[in-house]
């Protein structure tokens, strides 16, 4: 499994208040386990991802929406049947 981080430091200011990201993971990548100091909403718009989050395992689909809150430990993966997945995270 190949772990990516985030493309950025994602940075939450008084004049950055909101950060986009449009990311794609291919089958075998992920994002180590983590948590944030801000919110996140994140959009699936094609293929599956796992969402592994308080102790459960989700698979999410294109249309599927959540939200992290700070201090919420997740991981994100392209899931076991999708060869990629693409989402938009946005950070708030």
């Amino acid at each position: 499994m190949t772990e990516k981080l985030l493309k950025e430091s994602v940075r939450i200011t008084k004049k950055c208040p909101l950060v986009i990201q449009d990311t794609t993971f291919f089958a075998g990548e992920s994002f180590f386990p983590h948590t944030h100091d801000f919110f996140e909403f994140i959009l699936i718009y094609e293929g599956n991802m796992q969402h592994l989050f308080k102790d459960e395992s989700q698979i999410l689909v294109p249309r599927d929406l959540f939200l992290i809150c700070p201090e919420d430990q997740h991981t994100l993966r392209a899931a076991p049947d999708s060869g990629r997945v693409s989402f938009y995270n946005v950070c708030f």
